[in-house]
This record gives structure tokens, C-alpha cells and sequence, in this order.
């Protein structure tokens, strides 16, 4: 099959919503918002050790926040702070530290698995036609505007399109339930960014456990729209791509029914084949659909886990 670099508005075959959002660049107002997730002042590696420990006792969060983080300190943390995962935006000074709870893991992994399942039934091999990247570390430095680091929830690129061991992946999926929605958005902006758009779909799951609901968005980036209609090829050169919301699934637990049920709003989530393999689809080849059965199943093992309630 013939190898593609597609622009981020190549239409998937079956069409969806989209919703234009703000400017790409990550604020601080953002990141230091309205979340759940508690924030803290950097003094040293074994206070930010230590107050990892506590946060991971309590289980009420799956990241912290931790402001005035240079460089320098960034490196040192490196070094010596294990077990989490990163998100460092040197612009800010700011450091994102997500901790892997089961409620966080399960969150990503089993959406992750059943994006895996439905590439092996089209016949792709997801350890050797889409290579697992996890939550492998990716850095910018410099002046770029995304300079800093970032490691994903879960995380895939196509083989033999990307096998370089340090190309960006193109499916990155973050999650969490401490961190707010425009939270987890600043960092799915930080993965187009800094990747120089190699990142092509960013997946963010949002868990909001009082409700017993999760939200399943899809982002891609476009250019924005003209304010006269078409845009010109020397417009197109300099015009900024743009995230944009292209699906939001809701997935409600219904407990008053017998066994619990699940309601998923606006359908299945669809992932472009182009857009992940950088390819033309074959004849056996189409976009990776994760059917309402499929996000209903997710669903009730989560709560089935999460609630202790046999299946």
C-alpha cells in the first residue's frame, strides 16, 4: 500500500462533529485552573517524592501539579523520581506528575486494547504494523514554543512508516479524574505542538466519578476557516493548524436498572486508518470503529472494578 503523509483535514470515512478551539499555545491559566488535582510549590526532589507518596495514599488524585520548575530542576527530578509519569512545560516552569492508580491505568490501557483488537481484525498486526509506544518519554528543546517533555497515557505509531526509534507517535490517549477537561486539553495541545503535528489524533478520557460518567473526546487539528470562504495556497503556508474537537462521547451509568446499564451518547468513536498508518487503506482495510458495545463494555468493567460489584 502506498505510504501518505495526510493533512489533518483528510476526512475519515465516516464524518463527524468538529468544533474549533483556541490557539494551540498552552497556558498557565489553563494548566493552574479550576481542576481537581492539588498544585504545589517546588522545593527539591524528596519534598516532590514525598508529596507524591502522600497524594498516592489518599487515591482521591492521579496527578499534581508543581509550579516553578526550571530546567535544571526538571533534569534533576529525572533522575530521581520514579514510578510516575511526566508532563514538564518549560515555557512555564510548569511540571504535570500523573500517577499511575488501576482507576487511571484502566482508564487508557483498556481503551487502548480494543483500538488494538479492531486493528487486529482488519488483518493489522498491533505489535508489528502499529508499534506500542506506552508512555515513552518525547522532548522538545530550544526555542520551540513546546519545548519541555511529555509522556502519554498510551501511545502507538505505524511500522515501517515510523520505525526510528524517536518518532512521534501518531495515537496518543490521555486520561485522568483529578485533572480538569481544559486541563487534559492543554496537555492534548502540547502533543500536537511539539510534535510538529506528527501527532495526528489525541484521544482524552475524562472520568467524572460522582456522576458515573466518562467522556471520550477525539481531537485532530485542521486549519481554521477562512473569514471569506476558501482559503488560498499562500494562505494555507502561513495559517496555523488548529486542534479541533472532532467527537464527544459520553458513557453514563444508569444503576437503576438491573444489572446497571450504560448509555453512550453520539455513537462510536471512529479513529481515521490514514491518520494512524499513513497510508492508504487496503482492500480489507477501513477506519478503526469502537462500537456503543464496544464502550459499553469498557464502561461496566470499570464501574464492575471500581464499585466491587461482581459481573
Amino acid at each position: 500500500m502506498e505510504s501518505i503523509l495526510p493533512s489533518p483535514t483528510t476526512p475519515s470515512s465516516i464524518s463527524t462533529h468538529s468544533a474549533s478551539t483556541a490557539p494551540a499555545s498552552v497556558a498557565l491559566e489553563e494548566l493552574c485552573g479550576n481542576g481537581g488535582a492539588p498544585t504545589i510549590q517546588f522545593t527539591n526532589p524528596e519534598d516532590l517524592i514525598q508529596n507524591i507518596k502522600n497524594v498516592n495514599v489518599s487515591g482521591d488524585h492521579d496527578c499534581l501539579i508543581v509550579k516553578d520548575v526550571s530546567p535544571t530542576d526538571f533534569t534533576e527530578i529525572e533522575s530521581k523520581v520514579g514510578g510516575v509519569r511526566f508532563h514538564y512545560f518549560g515555557h512555564l516552569s510548569l511540571l504535570i506528575v500523573t500517577i499511575p492508580t488501576q482507576r487511571h491505568e484502566y482508564l487508557h490501557r483498556q481503551l487502548y486494547d480494543i483500538v488494538r483488537d479492531r486493528m487486529r481484525q482488519q488483518g493489522k498486526d498491533p505489535n508489528r504494523d502499529f508499534w506500542p509506544v506506552g508512555s515513552g518519554r518525547f522532548s522538545v528543546g530550544g526555542n520551540h514554543p513546546g519545548r519541555g517533555a511529555g509522556e502519554g497515557d498510551s501511545a502507538g505509531k505505524p511500522l515501517p512508516e515510523l520505525e526510528w526509534e524517536d518518532a512521534w507517535p501518531t495515537l496518543v490517549i490521555e486520561a485522568g479524574y483529578s485533572m480538569s477537561l481544559a486541563q487534559l486539553r492543554a496537555i492534548m495541545r502540547w502533543w500536537f505542538s511539539a510534535s510538529d503535528h506528527q501527532v495526528k489524533i489525541v484521544i482524552v478520557v475524562k472520568l467524572l466519578d460522582n456522576q458515573q460518567q466518562i467522556i471520550v473526546q477525539k481531537w485532530e487539528e485542521e486549519l481554521p476557516q477562512a473569514p471569506y470562504g476558501m482559503i488560498t495556497r499562500s494562505q494555507a503556508a502561513v495559517l496555523q493548524q488548529q486542534p479541533a474537537l472532532q467527537q464527544e462521547i459520553t458513557i453514563n451509568r444508569d444503576s437503576t436498572t438491573t444489572p446497571p446499564s450504560y448509555q453512550v451518547t453520539r455513537g462510536a468513536l471512529i479513529l481515521g486508518f490514514r491518520q494512524l498508518f499513513l497510508q492508504e487503506p487496503g482492500p480489507d482495510n477501513g477506519d478503526i470503529v469502537i462500537s456503543v458495545e464496544d464502550l459499553q463494555g469498557y464502561a461496566d468493567y470499570f464501574w464492575r472494578v471500581r464499585l466491587g460489584t461482581p459481573g
